[in-house]
Order: C-alpha cells, then sequence, then structure tokens
C-alpha cells in the first residue's frame, strides 16, 4: 500500500461528513487513535462503516457495532474497505484471510 485515504460506505448518507480534518495543533478521539489517520478525528456517530488507509496503518474500517453485529457485515465491510485501500485480489481479499 502506497496511499493515504478515507471513504465511507457509499450507502451512507452521513457518513463523509463527520470526517474531519484536525488542526495541526489538536490530538483526535485517543480510542480511534489505531483506526483513523492522524490528523483526523469523527465527530459524530457513525451510520455504516468508513475506511481509512495508509502505509503507517494499513487497511482499518471504523463501524458502529449494532451494524456490525445485527446484519452480519464483517465480510462486506472487510471486502468493501479492501478494495478502497487497494488490496483487493479478486474473489478473494487480504482482508478475508
Amino acid at each position: 500500500m502506497t496511499t493515504t485515504g478515507w471513504a465511507p460506505f457509499r450507502h451512507s448518507t452521513n457518513d463523509a461528513r463527520i470526517v474531519v480534518k484536525l488542526p495541526s495543533y489538536t490530538d483526535g478521539d485517543p480510542s480511534l487513535a489505531r483506526c483513523v489517520l492522524d490528523g483526523y478525528d469523527i465527530k459524530g456517530q457513525i451510520e455504516t462503516f468508513i475506511c481509512f488507509w495508509a502505509p503507517y496503518m494499513g487497511c482499518q474500517a471504523v463501524a458502529r457495532s449494532d451494524v456490525i453485529n445485527k446484519h452480519h457485515m464483517h465480510p462486506i465491510v472487510c471486502r468493501t474497505c479492501a478494495k478502497y485501500c487497494g488490496c483487493y485480489t479478486g474473489t478473494k481479499s487480504k482482508a478475508d484471510l
């Protein structure tokens, strides 16, 4: 992985608005530090899930637990984020391993 970025799930109407770039002197939520890009934070409740990726942190998904647990979306989240992160290899992704 050589790129850095983030993307909300395409069916979410709100998630793109809650990811905010922080001023350079501000730290984000420490509970999200390993999942969200440096210099960004999530300000609000996540509707579905948001993918973040960077060479220093790999590919991460931040999701609402009730969405994951009730709808059995683990495979969907992993496959979707793997595509955004550039690790999609066909029918199976590195996230499925």
